[in-house]
């Protein structure tokens, strides 16, 4: 069973995401996964200008969901899952920025 954590959004991170998955090759029976992106490269090898790494929005069958994966429930939507990138245990709660091409998840407080 997946533990679950409180999402806030931060800035326009809410308007952004729905926006990305207007777009999504989701079928009906996919989760949202926010999966992190370490690099973006061009096809010379150069990172894209304007890159941060951070997490990006995929769709995921929900049979390929880990025990490890936390799922994000914003009040108002959209849930999704994601692997935090801190040590130690999950958080209760996190926020969720807009970066340029990606979402930053962090634990509140």
């Amino acid at each position: 069973m997946n533990r679950t954590a409180a999402i806030e959004f931060v800035g326009t991170a809410r308007e952004a995401l729905l926006a990305q998955l207007k777009h999504s090759a989701r079928v009906h029976d996919d989760e949202l996964m926010l999966a992190y992106m370490p690099r973006f490269v061009n096809s010379d090898g150069t990172v894209v200008r304007g890159f941060v790494p951070g997490y990006t929005p995929i769709p995921l069958g929900r049979n390929r969901i880990a025990d490890s994966y936390v799922r994000g429930e914003p009040m108002g939507g959209p849930a999704f899952y994601f692997m935090p990138r801190h040590r130690g245990e999950p958080a209760e709660s996190y926020q969720v920025a807009l970066t340029g091409f990606t979402f930053q998840i962090t634990p509140a407080g």
